[in-house]
């Protein structure tokens, strides 16, 4: 089981997902921003690069408690305003979320646009199974 922490950058709100399996599928990739390629009349490539990387991930979550999964949902739609506000995601042992393992995520944002439907499925006997999408730029 493991325990992962978001807290809020500007005011500093917390929540955590206590006792629950970050499953496969939990992963991540890069888009690198401003890069495009040009053909030359020789036959050549130029590739122009000037922007970030930007990393989209998505955390799979499972057996969340009720409670939890309440609290995760009300910190997502209150606190953090789905993706008005940055956010920190702590360090995780041996869990790569983007930037290596045993590292944490800081200034990401939600990445599931503004309607949270689909993302918290409520699984009986009281449990959540969570899709917990995210976006940072390196």
């Amino acid at each position: 089981m493991t325990t992962l922490t978001f807290t809020q950058t500007e005011n500093g709100s917390e929540v955590a997902t206590p006792d629950c399996s970050v499953v496969f599928g939990t992963e991540w990739s890069d888009k690198i921003l401003n890069q495009f390629e040009l053909d030359t009349v020789d036959g050549g490539t130029v590739v122009y690069s000037a922007g970030p990387n930007k990393c989209t991930g998505l955390i799979l979550l499972k057996n969340l408690s009720y409670a939890d999964g309440l609290e995760l949902y009300e910190w997502i739609r209150d606190d953090i305003d789905c993706a008005k506000s940055r956010f920190t995601i702590a360090a995780v042992a041996n869990l790569n979320l983007g930037k290596g393992k045993n590292t944490a995520i800081t200034n990401a944002r939600w990445a599931g646009g503004p309607d949270l439907k689909g993302y918290f499925e409520f699984v009986p006997p009281g449990f959540y199974n969570v899709k917990f999408p995210y976006t940072f730029v390196r």
